[in-house]
């Protein structure tokens, strides 16, 4: 699981994230350099989000795949070897 965990959300990070550089852009979500900043052009600000977003989005799907989470005529708590 945590492999599928790891790899999905690398795979969906690395399709999402130039997507969301370029919505950043649009949307005016960047750093502008400055007197105290390093870089010498606008850096999008939105690139913590796509991972985590990502990451939790890969994680609730491998939760409901195994079956943890998604049965709601079922509230007791499920083990799951890992």
């Amino acid at each position: 699981m945590y492999l599928f965990v790891y790899l999905g959300s690398a795979l969906v990070t690395l399709i999402a994230a130039p997507v969301f550089i370029r919505l950043a852009y649009q949307l005016d979500l960047v750093d502008v350099p400055g007197i105290r900043k390093v870089h010498s052009k606008a850096i999008p600000r939105i690139g913590a989000v796509v991972v985590f977003a990502s990451v939790t989005l890969i994680f609730v799907l491998a939760l409901y795949l195994l079956g943890v989470i998604g049965d709601s005529s079922n509230f007791r708590v499920k083990s799951v070897a890992l």
